[in-house]
């Protein structure tokens, strides 16, 4: 058996695309699996500190933004990539640089009228939840997190980063 192990790391060991695709996975299973363990000591110190009343105040509020959050932040990142493979195509970089723009103000746009939305209704979902005042101290903090997701963009200007088609002046500029 471990002869068969060997013999296979050795034949994997040649080949470019499973050795990018073992580091590819190992960083993925790595990062995941810190983040959980870092997110679980979190959870269990916010909860010792908090007590269970606290603790669920805390994560009113956060569920809370989260779902205002999903409502009403666009995803910019789809016309990022629709939009902006097409400039790529013709090698236009003005182009697919206004397309950016354009994504980044959509993404800060939907994030501030999504604070300002979140702000407005708190007391009416804290009413019609009875939720305490804690809870309702917690939304309303919850919501200025809103303000600061500006996540579509980067994400759409990611794929660019990683696609082969991008042209070399284009790549030159991200790259600085």
């Amino acid at each position: 058996m471990v002869g068969r192990v060997k013999s296979l790391l050795g034949r994997l060991k040649g080949n470019e695309f499973w050795l990018k695709l073992a580091k590819n996975v190992s960083t993925i299973v790595v990062g995941q699996g810190g983040a959980s363990a870092l997110n679980m000591v979190t959870t269990f110190l916010s909860a010792g500190f908090l007590g269970a009343a606290g603790y669920g105040s805390l994560m009113i509020g956060q569920t809370f933004m989260q779902a205002v959050d999903a409502f009403l932040n666009f995803q910019s990142w789809q016309g990022v990539i629709r939009y902006g493979s097409i400039c790529q195509e013709r090698r236009d970089d003005a182009g697919l640089a206004a397309t950016i723009k354009a994504g980044f103000f959509v993404d800060i746009a939907s994030a501030l009228m999504g604070c300002a939305v979140a702000f407005a209704i708190v007391p009416l979902v804290s009413s019609l939840l009875g939720w305490d005042d804690v809870s309702t101290l917690a939304a309303t903090i919850f919501c200025f997190e809103i303000a600061v997701h500006v996540e579509g963009t980067p994400t759409g200007v990611l794929s660019f980063l990683t696609s082969s088609n991008m042209s070399p002046s284009m790549r030159s500029q991200w790259r600085r």
